[in-house]
């Protein structure tokens, strides 16, 4: 079965390679079988009928995007599209009168070239709260959002932190940390 591949590919080669012509150089017959591309190669068949081109970041700005449609740059060569961490800023805190709540929130400004598949506060009694301590889920997307941060307890002198954040497939960014004590809240009024 081998035997035969390879006299079919040796027959296929010689019927579509470059004449070679007596009183030629070596070096010429040389450089007519490497320019040789038979005509079933992968390379000619992609080129000729596909068009199928190699990823560029031709016309790529710094962070991998291109208007409104990543993967493809200006001059129509695909790419794959840096994804990085999301950019998030947190909202100032609204106390809400009367209520064991407050208001707080986030703008997520940049996906990252990526999804935004949440986005929401975190917050808690130490310095810069995580996802894996108390937070809200305000949806997907870029854009502004408000989360209610309720059950909080207005008796005691606590301080909280708080602080909006946003995920994608990069992985989970923060805002700045936003401190807030509802018992100095409740002491002014």
């Amino acid at each position: 079965m081998k035997i035969i591949l390879v006299l079919l590919t040796a027959l296929l080669v010689c019927i579509n390679a470059p004449a070679f012509t007596p009183g030629r150089g070596i070096k010429e017959a040389r450089a007519a079988v490497r320019a040789f591309q038979p005509p079933f190669s992968p390379v000619n068949i992609l080129s000729r009928y596909g068009k199928i081109q190699s990823p560029s970041t031709d016309n790529v700005s710094r962070n991998g995007s291109i208007g409104s449609n990543p993967g493809v740059s200006t001059n129509g060569k695909l790419y794959t599209p840096v994804i990085s961490l999301p950019t998030v800023t947190t909202a100032s805190v609204t106390y809400n009168p009367n209520q064991t709540s407050v208001s707080a929130g986030g703008n997520v400004t940049s996906n990252g070239n990526g999804t935004i598949t949440a986005r929401g506060v975190c917050w808690g009694t130490s310095a810069n709260p995580t996802i894996s301590n108390s937070k809200t889920s305000d949806g997907t997307g870029t854009g502004s959002f408000t989360s209610t941060i309720s059950s909080l307890d207005p008796i005691l002198d606590i301080t909280y932190h708080v602080r909006a954040y946003a995920t994608n497939s990069a992985g989970t960014s923060y805002g700045a940390d936003i401190t807030f004590n509802l018992f100095t809240y409740w002491m002014l009024f």
